[in-house]
């Protein structure tokens, strides 16, 4: 007979080894006689090794073959999508293969169990592309039971599209100083890194801070609010001090100062925040009014925290100003301005020590005053130096009753004098009543700016000048008593120019001239007189 045996297979653990529909059997033609088939299985590992035997009971012959079958266990499916979209801070859970549970099933054609247990599933990943916003990821799982193993691939995409997570805030109250520095909420994000601020709302003297976080892939955490009650210290005022005031003098804020209040909190620390500073405000209150008298400035400041400190300044008037007046013993005034009634009549003490107990103590002597120019000139001759015009260049004020005397000295040296000048220093002396004493120096200074004094000549001779007795020109000296120099030693010094001139027919015109030492010139003196010719 033709036999064809069948050819290697595979089939499902132990159900499908008695199908002959399905692992096949041998096939036989060519022979009319009944031939026997029959076979036995022997396992070997993940295969069952299947022996054939086809008999011919005609001819006693026996054909053989091996068919080897492989034994396919019921797979545990793998549940793995191709390609998976997941957080980036997620994991992609590993598929489930049964772990190491041995499955077991009953074979009756060959008489015993087969076992089979799964190896595990080796996983491996290689990445693909790194961002940390986008990072794709290749997984390769290769699952393995101890007859065969199936290799699976995975693409697995990492996205960052969850915002940070900001932790809750807690309401506070704070200064203005640790308002700014309050630490920010936590923010959680594990996959990008984050940035955090905040915004400030002002609502009276508290602030509703928001914050927000965003990542570096542009996702945005939810706003958190946190509410801030600002506290503050009370204001620190200071005043400026007492102050006293001429009568009359205005007391205004660049007179009396300026009162300085300082809140930390509020004008170096919330004034960025947009928070009012204290306001500053006086009141005047005249205590007594006039002069003297007297002020009470009240400054008050308040905060917008409802702080409210005062204090008071007090502005004081003076009297009007003393003058110093005529001292009279024991009048029972402050005649001095010293600000005491101390009289030495009342106390009968020479308490200024000058030999009397009679005026009021410490009292002002008297001031020479000389008026200027320094040094002065006057006009010669040397007694016009107790002129009127000389002492009413000098005056005394103060002291009581005071009496002004002067002493003369020469200053000029004897190469320097000469009779038309010379320098006079005058001392001055003040002595009042209370035996104060005062001093100051003059200078005058004298000098010769007068002309001589001409006296007119005797009368013309009746008979008249003869040719033979005009003159030209002719100097004579003024002994003849014809000029006298009061300044420039009397007449030594001067002379008489006598000059003769014709004047129309007949009639001769005689002029003279006086000159001092110091070139001073008298007015001319003119006479008329018959001429003679003889």
């Amino acid at each position: 007979p033709t036999v064809v045996f069948p050819s290697n297979t595979s089939v499902s653990l132990c159900k499908d080894l008695g199908h002959f529909d399905v692992t096949g059997k041998p096939a036989v033609s060519g022979n009319c006689s009944r031939l026997h088939i029959e076979h036995t299985d022997m396992i070997d590992g993940c295969y069952v090794q299947r022996r054939w035997i086809v008999r011919d009971p005609c001819s006693g012959r026996e054909y053989g073959d091996v068919q080897s079958i492989q034994l396919l266990f019921d797979e545990y499916a793998l549940n793995i999508a191709p390609s998976v979209v997941v957080e980036c801070d997620s994991e992609v859970a590993q598929p489930a293969y049964g772990g190491p549970v041995p499955l077991v099933q009953e074979c009756t054609y060959i008489g015993g169990n087969l076992s089979l247990f799964w190896l595990g599933v080796e996983i491996k990943e290689r990445e693909i592309q790194s961002h940390s916003c986008r990072r794709v990821v290749e997984r390769t799982l290769v699952a393995q039971d101890s007859c065969r193993s199936h290799s699976y691939k995975q693409m697995i995409t990492y996205l960052d599209r969850s915002p940070p997570v900001l932790s809750p805030t807690q309401d506070t109250v704070a200064t203005c100083r640790e308002a700014r520095s309050l630490p920010p909420p936590k923010v959680n994000d594990t996959c990008s890194e984050w940035t955090s601020e905040h915004e400030d709302l002002l609502i009276g003297t508290s602030i509703r801070r928001s914050w927000r976080a965003s990542d570096a892939c542009g996702n945005v955490a939810a706003l958190r609010s946190q509410l801030i009650q600002l506290r503050s210290r009370s204001p620190q005022l200071t005043v400026p001090l007492n102050i006293t005031l001429a009568c009359g003098q205005a007391p205004t804020l660049n007179v009396t100062g300026g009162a300085a209040h300082l809140q930390r909190d509020i004008q170096s620390e919330c004034i960025d925040l947009g928070l009012m500073s204290s306001a500053l405000t006086y009141v005047d209150e005249r205590i007594i009014d006039g002069c003297p008298g007297s002020l009470r400035r009240r400054w008050m400041v308040r905060s917008v925290f409802g702080h409210r400190v005062e204090k008071e300044q007090w502005i004081f008037i003076d009297p009007p100003p003393c003058k110093i007046s005529a001292m009279v013993p024991a009048d029972l005034k402050d005649n001095d301005c010293d600000g005491k009634i101390d009289e030495e009549s009342r106390n009968f003490v020479d308490d200024d020590g000058d030999g009397f107990i009679d005026e009021d103590l410490a009292t002002v002597p008297p001031t020479i005053i000389v008026q200027p120019p320094q040094p002065r000139v006057v006009e010669c001759p040397f007694g016009n130096l107790a002129s009127q015009e000389v002492a009413a260049s000098v005056s005394v004020v103060g002291g009581c009753s005071s009496v002004l005397s002067f002493k003369d000295g020469e200053t000029t040296t004897a190469a320097q004098r000469d009779d038309c000048s010379r320098v006079v220093r005058r001392v001055w002396r003040a002595v009042d009543a209370c035996n104060n004493t005062a001093n100051a120096t003059q200078e005058i200074r004298v000098v010769d700016t007068s002309p001589p004094s001409l006296r007119l000549p005797p009368r013309p001779p009746p008979a008249g000048f003869r040719c033979d007795e005009l003159r030209r020109g002719e100097q004579i000296v003024a002994a003849d008593g014809l000029a006298v120099d009061e300044c420039s030693g009397g007449t030594k010094n001067v002379t008489v120019t006598r000059r003769d001139e014709i004047v129309g027919s007949c009639t001769v015109k005689r002029t003279w001239f006086a000159a001092d030492g110091c070139g001073n010139v008298s007015p001319s003196s003119t006479m008329t007189a018959k001429l003679v010719i003889s």
